[in-house]
């Protein structure tokens, strides 16, 4: 946490910008953000969220969930 935001090494990845209107989304690629992640926990379970993928063309982040160690979703 720097500065009340995430920060997270980028590992990889490819990311074009256009000018907005000229194509839609108008920020295609990915960023890849492996080995970097944060963990929570509360009540007895800790996730863990993890090797974080950013696809700003549809605003989502994608990556692997653990559950109390255990791999959940990759």
């Amino acid at each position: 946490l720097v500065k009340g935001s995430l920060v997270f090494p980028i590992s990889g990845g490819n990311v074009s910008v256009f000018t907005p209107g000229e194509v839609s989304p108008y920020v295609i690629g990915q960023l890849q953000h492996e080995g970097s992640g944060l963990t929570r926990a509360a009540g007895g379970t800790t996730v863990r969220l993890s090797n974080f993928n950013v696809d700003p063309g549809v605003s989502r982040v994608y990556g692997d969930v653990a559950v109390n160690g255990q791999t959940a979703v990759t």
